[in-house]
């Protein structure tokens, strides 16, 4: 819910940015809402925000102790009295935001299929079956799965370019006005349309017009047409019917930025519903149960998740779940924003962003890597170690295709001033970033898989009899794919500029994100390496950057 309160705050990158929205809401809960106290946040505004919106019962405490500091006790008391009142009248503004602007049952169709989608490709896509590791206290069991994630990648781009059937509708009222206008009066008609992006195609009772660019009919067009209808005979017979299915095209996919907090609130609801169902099924017999998720704390077991692999037959919903539709799903709706953008910049006439461009292709870039290195997920801590609650599907499906495409979102209609110095700078930051990324994981996937396939690399042996690496890039720091990660992310956030402060909640939520992983990681290899994970320490002494950390 965290995103969400950042929409609430900051408005107007939710809703279209201020020189192209025709919407206002007076109320400080609308999304379209321009007066919103981090409607513009910038660096210089969050001192002012602290002190202009602090609840009113500490202004009020806070204004009768400076009248009358010996009344202290009796001024807390009174701004206390206030507080059932104005958490009552907040719960009320909350409900009706959810009512009114957060839920669309569409969008929560829209999302369900998509999910849906993504498991039909997983499962009739042909595909590798790669083991996993072994499973603890199984005997060595170990799973399979199927790895067709790239392939899904693909197709799915291709459906989204050019699988959205387009249907002959009514043509508006509107449209044969102009039509009517523009041919002087004639007896040409326009009785059926259909659209296809920013193009509407007018179909007439003697032959077919195309209406271009949303709202202009050429004159030559419409003369064509007439001369058609003199000597097409029974063309007009052919005429498609209203309904009748007319071709394929683009899915309007710049309506996921028009309606992004409806379905970012829709994915939201759904990883809750996934998890809710994941937590009552982990009580069936003979369930292997995650270690960390069986505290017997209802709420910790399911937000950790109780089962380690939920599974139906060999779908695997955990390991689908972390590559497939919140990854995919990000890159789609970075293409929205593109497509956004495009239909902007028709209106106002605008150049090619480049920064949206570059933001669109590194991420794409990163997501296509991470799928076709989809094996290396089998050995990460996430499919190995946790289970599968509502924090990975809640982060999975919603928080990271939601909070990650924020670069994108914030750049459509909005004007940077970067230089191409600076771009170049920060795409060498982000080539750098993934170089390191790259290199490390490829690494220590291949090592955990067959230690003698990279000899030169060496190891530190465990009284477990597993190995550790302390050479190569992980004796550089013992996280530095951790490092190339977040500076990929630092040059995302880079290609918004310096005016806002939003754009970089991403590099310093994920910066965030993966100290706490490398502490609770460092915990777990304690305990389970015991002594040798002091030597390991000794050996490797920095976590992310070599000489500093």
């Amino acid at each position: 819910m965290v995103v969400l309160g950042l929409y609430y705050c900051c408005p107007n990158y939710v809703s279209s940015p201020s020189s192209f929205s025709t919407i206002s809401s007076s109320s400080p809960f609308s999304f379209h809402s321009s007066s919103s106290p981090l409607a513009c946040l910038r660096w210089t505004d969050l001192v002012y925000f602290l002190r202009t919106t602090l609840p009113s019962p500490l202004k009020t405490y806070a204004l009768q102790v400076k009248s009358s500091p010996s009344h202290a006790a009796h001024a807390l008391l009174l701004s206390l009295q206030t507080l059932p009142g104005l958490v009552q009248n907040k719960g009320l503004e909350l409900i009706n935001l959810v009512q009114n602007e957060l839920w669309d049952p569409r969008a929560f169709a829209v999302i369900v299929a998509w999910f849906l989608f993504q498991v039909l490709l997983e499962r009739v896509l042909p595909g590798e079956i790669a083991l996993g590791v072994p499973l603890p206290g199984m005997g060595g069991k170990r799973l399979s799965y199927k790895l067709n994630g790239h392939l899904a990648f693909w197709i799915t781009l291709l459906v989204m370019g050019h699988g959205c059937p387009k249907f002959a509708s009514k043509i508006s009222a509107k449209i044969v006005e102009e039509v009517v206008k523009e041919s002087g009066g004639g007896g040409i008609q326009p009785t059926i349309m259909r659209e296809e992006g920013d193009k509407v195609q007018a179909f007439m009772e003697a032959g077919e017009v195309v209406k271009q660019a949303a709202g202009e009919v050429g004159k030559a067009a419409l003369q064509a047409a007439g001369e058609i209808a003199a000597g097409a005979g029974g063309w007009w017979e052919e005429m498609p019917k209203v309904g009748d299915l007319v071709g394929f095209g683009a899915f309007p996919l710049e309506r996921l930025y028009d309606g992004f907090p409806q379905f970012a609130f829709a994915a939201v609801v759904f990883s809750f519903i996934l998890a809710v169902g994941l937590y009552v099924v982990s009580f069936r017999r003979g369930v292997l149960l995650a270690e960390g998720g069986r505290s017997g704390n209802v709420i910790y077991d399911f937000y950790m998740g109780r089962e380690l692999n939920p599974r139906s037959g060999g779908f695997d919903w955990k390991c689908f779940c972390e590559l497939r539709p919140g990854l995919i799903g990000w890159v789609v709706l970075n293409l929205g924003m593109l497509m956004k953008q495009q239909q902007l910049m028709q209106v106002t006439g605008e150049e090619v962003s480049w920064p949206l461009v570059m933001v669109c292709v590194f991420q794409g870039w990163y997501v296509l890597d991470a799928l076709l290195n989809e094996r290396a997920i089998l050995t990460t801590m996430d499919i190995t170690t946790d289970g599968f609650g509502f924090m990975l599907a809640f982060g999975d499906l919603a928080w990271v295709p939601f909070t990650y495409s924020l670069q994108a979102r914030y750049l459509v209609g909005r004007k940077t001033t970067l230089s191409s110095w600076v771009l170049v700078a920060l795409a060498g930051l982000h080539l750098l970033g993934y170089w390191i990324f790259r290199q490390a994981n490829s690494t220590k996937d291949v090592f955990r898989r067959d230690p003698s396939s990279v000899p030169h690399i060496k190891f530190l042996e465990t009284a477990r009899g597993t190995k550790l690496m302390i050479s190569g890039w992980w004796g550089w720091a013992r996280k530095i794919n951790y490092t190339g990660d977040w500076m990929m992310s630092l040059a995302w956030c880079g290609l918004c500029g310096s005016v806002h402060v939003l754009p970089y909640f991403y590099a310093i939520y994920f910066g965030v994100l993966l100290v706490h992983r490398a502490a609770r990681d460092d915990h777990l290899c304690a305990l389970k390496y015991g002594g040798d994970w002091e030597s390991y320490k000794k050996e490797v002494r920095w976590l992310f950057l070599p000489g500093v950390y």
